[in-house]
């Protein structure tokens, strides 16, 4: 469950009922919604465009810096939506009826970072700079039309944030699936909460990489009111979400987390958060809901003069 050093937030409000699996998929749990300040949702409007042509895309591209990454891209439309997979996962996790579903909307690209996936076996880039420089130069070499809807869950997440930070023109919305909100402070950090001062020290020098690219999102950090954001907040505990831990500490991880993950809410005034009843890998183990909450997203998105 801790693939990161990222997931968080309190809420309270209006309860939402979205559809329910269909048969032979993952469960979609049950969610509930809050906009905060009682924002009004945005609704999009109808256009008399001609319907674009499906151009698809699908392998390797350099991206720059010698990293030659996958990439696979269908449907048509605008915006883009950008799946980010978590951690050292790669675009196998996104269920291929997720995208096939949001294809049949809009262009929807599944992409393998450096050294994962179908991508070459080139080294990691250094920080999250390069991570999103990579995704930059790999949209621009695949000729992949923007704006861009990011979708990013667990570590995805921060990537998503960092992008729409740095790349704010390009970003037309933010979708982010029970990933923490980014902090250097252990007070906000469920870890550092639950976590001895040795035992959580042992683990920012076990995962340095992973602490170094936070401390450049945090440095980043600024508002961003222009772009619709949604967070999906997993309120289901894993067995296994600390090596070493009980139950109880998972469950109180997962508490800890609908709590902090409410700071994502300070992005931006019309920002929206889902509880989701489900474990932390959403795609999996909420296809429906993700897909319904991506979709409102979208409507969003264009109803918004991006």
């Amino acid at each position: 469950m801790i693939a990161s050093p990222m997931r968080l937030a309190v809420v309270a409000g209006v309860v939402l009922a979205l559809c329910g699996c269909a048969a032979g998929r993952s469960p979609s749990g049950t969610v509930s919604e809050t906009p905060i300040a009682a924002a009004p949702t945005a609704v999009a409007t109808a256009s008399a465009a001609p319907t674009p042509t499906p151009v698809p895309i699908s392998g390797r591209f350099d991206a720059g810096n010698g990293r030659q990454l996958w990439i696979e891209c269908s449907g048509a439309g605008s915006p883009t939506v950008v799946l980010e997979a978590g951690g050292d996962s790669n675009s196998a996790q996104w269920p291929l009826y997720i995208r096939k579903t949001l294809s049949v909307e809009t262009t929807v690209c599944v992409y393998d970072r450096a050294g994962l996936g179908l991508s070459n076996a080139a080294a990691r880039p250094a920080n999250m700079a390069g991570i999103v420089g990579d995704l930059v130069g790999l949209l621009a070499a695949a000729h992949v039309p923007g704006p861009y809807l990011l979708v990013g869950t667990s570590f995805g997440g921060q990537i998503a944030l960092h992008y729409a930070l740095t790349h704010g023109a390009d970003t037309a919305g933010l979708v982010i699936l029970d990933t923490d909100f980014p902090t250097l402070d252990p007070a906000r950090d469920p870890l550092g909460v639950l976590l001895s001062p040795a035992e959580y020290a042992a683990m920012k020098a076990d995962d340095a990489w992973a602490q170094a690219t936070l401390a450049e999102t945090v440095a980043l950090i600024h508002p961003l009111p222009g772009i619709p954001i949604r967070i999906l907040t997993a309120t289901q505990a894993e067995l296994d979400c600390f090596p070493g831990k009980t139950p109880d500490f998972c469950r109180q991880i997962v508490d800890l987390d609908i709590g902090f993950q409410a700071d994502w809410l300070t992005l931006s005034p019309t920002a929206v958060r889902v509880l989701v009843d489900a474990p932390h890998d959403l795609p999996n183990q909420a296809v429906d809901i993700v897909v319904a909450q991506i979709d409102l997203a979208l409507k969003d998105a264009r109803a918004r003069d991006y």
